[in-house]
């Protein structure tokens, strides 16, 4: 994982092309297929808890996301990590990990 490259989403519009989760077991993963600058990229959040989105529609348009390290915070292991979008708080969750692709 290298949060230096998913910061470059922090502030700037990217299209939610696709939103996958599921139980792998016993612990939720959540996949996010993204386009963002004419690329598509695939992020996916593991050990996910606490998982809500609120009114959107498909693809789902945020302008940046922040992740949010509480790891310093002594916080629950599927806590680690808070994602939350910019905007409206239309997406919002805790991970304990994640990784991202192209």
């Amino acid at each position: 994982m290298n949060t230096s490259q998913i910061e470059v989403f922090q502030g700037n519009k990217i299209e939610i092309v696709e939103m996958t989760l599921k139980n792998v077991d016993n612990h939720l993963e959540l996949s996010w297929r993204i386009y963002f600058k004419d690329t598509f990229f695939r992020i996916t959040f593991y050990n996910v808890s606490r998982f809500r989105v609120g009114e959107w529609s498909a693809p789902l348009e945020v302008h940046g996301f922040e992740i949010i390290n509480h790891s310093q915070n002594s916080w629950e292991k599927d806590s680690i990590y808070e994602i939350c979008d910019f905007e409206d708080n239309c997406v919002n969750f805790f991970c304990e990990y994640f990784k991202m692709g192209e």
